[in-house]
């Protein structure tokens, strides 16, 4: 007999092949609604999908939009992602990148010029299982997903997407409440406990002064850095440390003292002296037996001289 696999055990796995669903993020959506009391959906006549493949929360945005309302021609149903999927009843698909502004201009045109009632998104990236960089990389669906919320979504309007949340994140919270002023995260059942996965419910959309609805979008894709070429880091520290290894900046007899750092003429000094350098067999050798020229042997001794050892630094500071 056959092993199953763990998501043939999984209970949301089976119960999306009963009910004909595409995949088991699609109980997600459904008990994101449940969580709201059911008003998720109500009054929503335009609705947008984003990165909807393979399109099981499109198969729930047509059973619980579309289905209800068929005799409303106003009634209509985006679905974006670059790859193609099999057609949903009530649901126009556009192949196209969420970042780029003609996508905007064809959701538009399918609205007849209205803007969305509703906008989700379960995009992410193929996690690595390294949940900084997972963190880092769906950070990028976020940023794209709200540039183009604000162009195509109405004030007032509700917006679901997948976020990868940490523990005690309130700079994703703060981020996202620029453009909604109710934003909740929530992890619906469906969703595992071993996932980073939480979904943002904002809702009552807007846009803050100064803001144009299409500006995050335009910068997108344009991919214009011009406003940042002249930025220049500064120093923080340079040459003697004495000033950041203080206990106590006015207590003098707590105070660590770092060793002077040397001077140009003191580094040239060091690397004139005979004793600093490797006599030539000795350098031949160990370039043989680490089958290196023996030119970067050489130089790699003359700069090992020219850098204090870290042991003598530590020592100095603890006598300090």
């Amino acid at each position: 007999m056959g092993k199953c696999t763990k998501d043939n055990r999984d209970v949301y796995y089976r119960n999306a092949k009963q009910e004909g669903y595409r995949a088991r993020s699609a109980f997600k959506l459904l008990n994101l609604n449940k969580s709201t009391g059911g008003t998720l959906f109500k009054n929503v006549k335009r609705a947008v999908d984003l990165c909807a493949a393979p399109g099981s929360w499109s198969q729930v945005l047509s059973q619980e939009i579309f289905t209800p309302q068929q005799s409303d021609p106003s009634v209509k149903i985006v679905a974006v992602d670059f790859q193609f999927m099999v057609p949903i009843p009530g649901v126009v698909q556009l192949q196209g990148d969420i970042t780029k502004m003609s996508t905007v201009e064809k959701i538009l045109a399918e609205f007849g010029g209205e803007q969305a009632d509703l906008i989700v998104c379960d995009g992410a990236p193929d996690v690595t299982g390294l949940h900084e960089l997972d963190v880092y990389r769906h950070h990028d669906i976020v940023l794209a997903t709200l540039a183009l919320t604000t162009a195509v979504l109405k004030y007032g309007g509700t917006l679901v997407m997948k976020v990868f949340k940490r523990k005690n994140d309130d700079l994703l919270r703060q981020q996202i409440a620029a453009f909604f002023r109710t934003v909740t995260f929530e992890k619906p059942e469906g969703s595992r406990d071993s996932s980073l996965e939480h979904f943002a419910l904002c809702t009552d959309h807007f846009c803050p002064d100064g803001y144009q609805p299409r500006m995050l979008l335009d910068y997108l894709s344009n991919g214009d850095m011009s406003p940042y070429l002249n930025t220049i880091v500064p120093f923080i520290v340079y040459g003697d440390l004495t000033s950041i290894l203080r206990i106590q900046p006015n207590s003098p007899s707590k105070q660590r003292k770092c060793p002077p750092v040397a001077s140009r003429e003191e580094h040239q000094n060091a690397l004139d002296r005979p004793e600093t350098i490797r006599d030539k067999k000795s350098t031949e050798n160990a370039a043989q037996e680490r089958d290196l020229p023996a030119d970067a042997v050489s130089e790699r001794a003359v700069w090992e001289s020219r850098i204090p050892p870290l042991t003598d630094l530590l020592k100095s500071l603890d006598h300090a």
